[in-house]
């Protein structure tokens, strides 16, 4: 059962994650649409961005929304050992691409 003040905390941890991942995807579109060379190729690349992005995140929103819910079945412990491992896996493969990214760079 859910109560308000876990509804508010997983509408703030879902709006702070919007505002992260919009901020991330907007760099990396800017560079996209900077790189096509006419405006029918920047349209497009902003399209099959947008459409991608929006998909891919609906898709890990939607599979991990059905794990949580089928472990809140099972007791909170379990959910909040899968909240838990999505965030460590989430800083795992970020730390993992940046580490890649610096040494592709020669930085590292």
């Amino acid at each position: 059962m859910r109560t308000a003040s876990s509804t508010r905390t997983h509408t703030r941890a879902a709006t702070r994650g919007a505002r992260s991942a919009s901020g991330c995807c907007a760099a990396i579109l800017v560079l996209l649409v900077a790189a096509a060379p006419t405006r029918a190729a920047q349209l497009t690349y902003f399209a099959a961005f947008a459409c991608g992005t929006m998909i891919g995140m609906l898709a890990v929103s939607f599979s991990l929304a059905g794990l949580v819910r089928v472990a809140s079945g099972q007791g909170a412990k379990w959910a909040t050992a899968l909240h838990l491992g999505s965030a460590v896996a989430s800083v795992v493969v970020g730390v993992v691409l940046a580490g890649r990214v610096v040494g592709g760079l020669g930085l590292g």
